[in-house]
């Protein structure tokens, strides 16, 4: 019996016949035609383990996003990378050499940088000061409650090559998937004049 099985497999493949279906994969995006998320290359520098681990579960299931993050504890990023099937760089901390290793990394995997989600200041000002900044999209969730930020003037930054988008978030008890669905919506090309919202 099992002879004949993969004899008549065999013919099958040799002949292009597959018993196989496609696999499709339905995202948030496909699933809601009026929020259409472009390919995009995403680097995650948050410090907040579980808005990371929101952000990469939300991502995983769209198709059109190709997502790394760093992290400092190598096991936990390990895990967290197989189960959403983004690139993990292990850093000792994270700052601005964890995003020069991470961008470096990113780039020379995949190519440019199209967005970055972050909740830390450093990697906006390391953005903003290179000459040669690594993508066109940043995404700050500010949990400090400081909405002066001296950083990437918009107005002159849409036109080149940068844009800053601040999610100031009033109360740190805000549930992280809420914070996480925000960002698949300033990730549509929609919100390309949207510079900060604020979360009460």
């Amino acid at each position: 019996m099992a002879d004949n099985y993969l004899e008549n497999k065999m013919e099958d493949y040799r002949r292009g016949i597959s018993s196989k279906v496609p696999r499709r994969s339905v995202s948030a995006a496909t699933a809601n035609p009026a929020l259409s998320v472009p390919q995009q290359t995403i680097v995650l520098l948050i410090t907040d383990t579980e808005l990371l681990t929101a952000l990469l579960q939300l991502y995983r299931d769209i198709p059109e996003l190709k997502t790394a993050f760093a992290m400092t504890d190598y096991r936990h990023g390990s895990k967290l990378a197989q189960a959403t099937g983004s690139l993990f760089v292990p850093v000792k901390a994270i700052d601005d050499a964890a995003f020069a290793l991470l961008s470096d990394t990113v780039g020379n995997r995949w190519g440019a940088i199209d967005c970055v989600v972050t909740d830390t200041v450093q990697a906006i000002s390391d953005q903003a000061s290179s000459a040669t900044a690594p993508c066109c999209r940043t995404i700050y969730y500010n949990f400090a409650q400081n909405y002066d930020l001296p950083i990437i003037d918009n107005e002159q930054s849409v036109g080149n090559r940068q844009s800053t988008i601040s999610v100031n978030v009033a109360s740190h008890a805000t549930d992280m998937a809420t914070l996480a669905k925000l960002s698949l919506l300033l990730l549509t090309a929609t919100a390309g004049h949207i510079s900060s919202i604020t979360l009460k």
